[in-house]
Formats: C-alpha cells, structure tokens, sequence
C-alpha cells in the first residue's frame, strides 16, 4: 500500500483529472473504448491491501505496480535485474528516458533477433588454455557471437538512416552514447578473453543495449512523430508487444495512448467516475522473471522507483564491469608481457656486454 500511496503523492493528479476520460457504467468492463484523451483503453481495479486503486490501459493486462519505494536494485542469477529491469519490466516514465516504454518483448522480437532474449549457457563459452581451470579466460561461442553481430549491423544501419539528414548536434546525446557501447560491447566479446561469467554479463549488458538503442531509434522516428500528430490519435493501435510504462499523470498517458505504446494509468479509486470496473489480479513477476539475487553481486543502489536513478546505475555497472574490470585485467597482463620482454632483452643486453 505504501508504495503506491508514495508513487501517487509524486503525481500532480489534481490538475489532470479534467483530462481523464470518463465511461457508463453499462455493466461491459474488459476492452469498451474510451474517449479521445487516451485512445483505446480498458479500467479494472486493483487492491493493495484494504485500497482500491483504478489503472487504465491499453494494453490487454497489468502488470504489478512498483516494488517497495526503497529497495535494493542488483543482479539476479541469470545476471539481470528482475523487475527494475527496464528492459523486461514496465518502469515509471521518465522524461529523460521516455523512450524505454518501446523496448521490445521477446514476443515483440523478429526470429533473427532472437539472440536479444537467449539465455547464455556454460557450453557458449569457450575456454581459452586449460579447460578445466574454473577461473580460465575465454570468448563467447562464435555462433552467438555472429547473432549479437547481425543485430549491431542492422542498428547501425537504422543509425545511419536515422543521422542522415540531421546535424550531430541534432542527435540526442543519449544515442550517441548508445551506438558508442554497443560498436565497443561487440568488439570486446571477440577480442578480448574474460571469464565465463563476465562474458555472459557482458553478453547482457549488450543485449540490453541493443533493446534500448532500438527503442530510441523507434520512438524518434515512430512514436515521436504520433504524438505530434493529433489526426494519428484515433487511428493508432496499441503496441502490445512492447515493455510500456506506467504513469500518474493523465497528459502523459495521452501521449502515450496517442503514440500507441504500452501505458498503465494509475489513480486511486473516486478520482474518475470507474463504478462498475472489475477488480483484477496483476501479472506477477515472481513466475515470469529470475528474481534470486546472484551470491557474486552486491546491490547497485537504492531506489525510490525513481526509473532515472535506476538507469544511470544500470549504465554505470555495465561501463565499470566490462571497461574497469575486464580491459584493466587485460592491460595489466599486457603490461606484465611487456616487462618480461622488456626483461629477457635486458638480460641479453647484459650477456653480451660482460661476453
């Protein structure tokens, strides 16, 4: 309850409810179309306790709500992050990240891009010297690597389509820096030699890319361009293969609704005149996500649901674990190279003077 409670004293529903659409209370519930402000949309209520909640959506289910307001975000057992996951749990929109809620589902995701939702395995990884050291360096499986390869080629591509009629400074920098770790990511998976486990995080932390840099490019030259068109609005059907997002302020729902991604409206019962909407049970992550904290991993930070500060340690996390740990151990074996050369030339060096 109080997680929702506090979700919904950060929303500004007193200057919005003017927006909301309204309904009849006819007794049909599950899918009757709503008025202009949101497109198509479904109500049904929620309890958290002795508290209704009504959330309008459209989308075809709901998903549960915010997690306690502060918890820990870390890496769970098959090295992502449950459900403050952006790219397999709907977030709380975000401005600055507004295009995460078009991140597409495994479902939402064509055959050759199936590699964005696999699983690595302890057979994808190929050892490098002794193969029964447990700490032995290796590189993925180059068949998977190839599928990561294919996807990288077709969004650099879609970058290039996307950047040829704008200026650098027309790029959001978020992009930028998106395209930047995922040419880096993909050269790091088949050049440099890392542990099993780093190079399955780091297999995760591209494919998480890859779904973001997609989304992005999606939501700037789809999604955006709905919004800013009011004739789309009641044209445009709901992308249900998407992540979405949830939200507490009814303009921002209309945008949503307006682009066709997944949105999920939440006020408390009273506020919109919702008499004869049925109480339903959220989809609940324990059943469709790894939720087990992996024993290598401490937390990455403490959230208040905040999707802006989860992001930033999402990123940050990737950069550190694959430039810090993984190119640094590389550069001190180099180094350690180096110096024995350097020392096996200075010892011939001395042979011969004292010869």
């Amino acid at each position: 309850m109080d997680q929702l409670q506090d979700f919904l004293k950060q929303q500004k529903l007193a200057g919005d409810v003017a927006m909301a659409p309204t309904r009849s209370s006819t007794g049909q519930n599950a899918g009757r179309e709503m008025g202009v402000p949101f497109g198509r949309g479904i109500g049904a209520m929620i309890k958290v306790g002795q508290v209704e909640y009504l959330v309008t959506t459209n989308a075809d289910y709901i998903p549960v709500l915010p997690a306690n307001p502060h918890h820990n975000v870390f890496i769970r057992r098959d090295l992502r992050y449950g459900e403050d996951d952006f790219t397999q749990w709907p977030q709380q929109f975000s401005e600055r990240y507004c295009h995460l809620g078009a991140i597409r589902t495994p479902q939402g995701l064509p055959a050759e891009w199936a590699i964005l939702s696999w699983n690595p395995q302890s057979p994808d990884f190929v050892k490098q010297g002794s193969p029964t050291a447990t700490e032995a360096l290796g590189k993925l499986h180059t068949v998977q690597w190839s599928a990561l390869a294919a996807v990288v080629d077709e969004l650099q591509t879609d970058y290039k389509r996307y950047t040829q009629l704008l200026s650098e400074q027309q790029v959001p920098a978020a992009i930028r820096a998106l395209v930047v770790s995922m040419d880096l990511a993909i050269q790091r998976l088949q050049t440099v030699p890392a542990t099993e486990e780093e190079t399955f995080l780091a297999v995760r932390n591209l494919q998480r890319t890859l779904l973001e840099l997609d989304a992005a490019l999606t939501y700037m030259t789809v999604y955006k361009k709905r919004m800013e068109s009011p004739a789309l609005t009641n044209s445009t059907p709901p992308a249900e293969k998407l992540v979405g997002t949830y939200t507490g302020d009814a303009r921002i729902a209309q945008r949503l609704g307006m682009a066709g991604l997944p949105y999920w409206y939440i006020h408390p019962h009273g506020v919109l005149p919702e008499k004869d909407a049925p109480i339903v049970t959220p989809h609940s992550p324990q059943s469709l996500l790894e939720l087990a904290p992996h024993p290598n991993h401490s937390a990455i930070c403490t959230s208040t649901n905040n999707t802006d500060v989860k992001v930033e340690a999402i990123h940050k996390v990737a950069h550190s674990i694959e430039c810090t740990k993984i190119l640094g151990r590389h550069a001190r074996q180099l180094i350690a190279s180096l110096s024995a050369l350097s020392s096996t030339v200075t010892l011939k060096s001395q042979g011969k003077e004292l010869a």
